[in-house]
């Protein structure tokens, strides 16, 4: 809501956050790095670099959250429609990166391209959220040190330099806004600050 005396913002902001169900933050930071990006300025909230690197994390764990995701992955893909489009396992297993996720997705691009290639020729493309040069337009992304769903040993930190880092304290995965009490108000005034640029 427009505060009394406040501009008016002409600007396009991109806000996005989370891991996968076909990459959510992701594509923000790629979008970013384009020669005349869709939006005056990104925001990345909990986003990984490269999902592989955290699902391969996540596969190494005790409690393999990996299962839980890729048996969210299905659903969600199900319910979305993609099992018209793409011929695959009916049900998810095994219910893993490696086993489910990893080789629907492979699929996906070889029925849309007609040409199959690995998840790893795939991924500078499509999969990787990194800014692996400086962006066209002013970018933030959003971490918690906490974060156990995109923790930090999977990001790619050799590529932070070219863009704005918060490090929030406390929030998990994506509840900085509720846990952080100005986190929410030092975005406002970044997004002010961007536009004005």
């Amino acid at each position: 809501m427009q505060q009394v005396g406040e501009p008016q913002l002409s600007k396009r902001i991109a806000l996005q956050g989370g891991s996968y169900c076909h990459c959510s933050g992701m594509p923000s930071m790629s979008l970013a790095q384009e020669e005349q990006p869709i939006a005056d300025a990104f925001i990345s909230v909990c986003s990984p670099d490269r999902i592989r690197l955290v699902f391969e994390d996540q596969a190494s764990w005790w409690l393999r959250v990996d299962v839980f995701f890729a048996v969210w992955f299905h659903l969600c893909m199900r319910a979305g429609g993609w099992f018209e489009l793409v011929p695959f396992k009916n049900f998810p297993w095994p219910p893993t990166w490696e086993g489910y996720m990893k080789p629907f997705s492979v699929r996906s691009f070889e029925i849309a391209t007609g040409r199959h290639r690995s998840f790893e020729e795939l991924e500078a493309e499509h999969f990787d959220g990194s800014l692996r040069m400086p962006p066209k337009a002013p970018c933030l992304r959003i971490w918690c040190v906490d974060d156990p769903i995109v923790t930090t040993r999977t990001l790619e930190h050799g590529r932070l330099e070219h863009c704005e880092v918060w490090w929030e304290k406390s929030g998990g995965h994506c509840g900085q806004f509720y846990w952080s009490p100005d986190c929410a108000q030092r975005l406002r005034e970044w997004v002010l600050r961007a536009c004005k640029k």
